[in-house]
């Protein structure tokens, strides 16, 4: 899929990745997946950046106007909600470590409710609310994910749909699917 990536050196530092974002009038770039990796990408570069391009970037995955789209044919019903599920997740993580909302971490309780009352019998929920539970006893990013990186690794299907989308765009495995800045 056609994408433009741009990296850009800080302060005289290396290079960094701080955008990567597919063309929008290429055949099949309506897909949830690939607004992910959009998304994905700037919330690494949140140290750089801030967290404000990820916020903006999974709430623009969560419009409703993207697609399914897996390579490997997976049903929309199954693809969707887990795709809507990460991108609640990341959403909900960017929201707390940026400290989004009054007080901090308002906004990403609101989406967590929003992820409960969409998704009340899928994984995501669960997930989410487990690390920002944990998040909040202590703001660390590090001790959230070691809490949630056990159902991750039951559930398989929660990181390897991230792998459905092509070979141009980076997947994530088990370990990456809880971002820690």
């Amino acid at each position: 899929m056609p994408h433009t990536e741009i990296w850009q050196s800080v302060a005289g530092g290396l290079y960094r990745r701080i955008a990567w974002t597919y063309d929008d009038d290429a055949l099949g770039s309506d897909c949830l997946g690939l607004k992910l990796v959009e998304a994905d990408v700037v919330l690494h570069a949140a140290d750089l950046l801030g967290y404000g391009p990820a916020i903006d970037g999974y709430t623009a995955a969560l419009a409703p106007l993207w697609r399914a789209c897996s390579i490997f044919g997976l049903a929309e019903t199954e693809e969707l909600p887990l795709l809507q599920g990460l991108a609640s997740f990341r959403l909900i993580q960017a929201q707390a470590l940026g400290g989004d909302g009054s007080p901090p971490g308002a906004a990403a309780f609101e989406t967590l409710d929003a992820l409960r009352a969409g998704q009340p019998d899928e994984l995501y929920p669960q997930v989410a609310l487990t690390w920002l539970a944990v998040y909040n006893t202590g703001s660390d990013p590090d001790t959230a994910c070691a809490a949630v990186r056990p159902l991750l690794a039951e559930n398989p299907e929660l990181w390897q749909i991230t792998d459905h989308f092509g070979y141009n765009h980076p997947a994530l495995g088990v370990d990456q699917v809880c971002y820690i800045p």
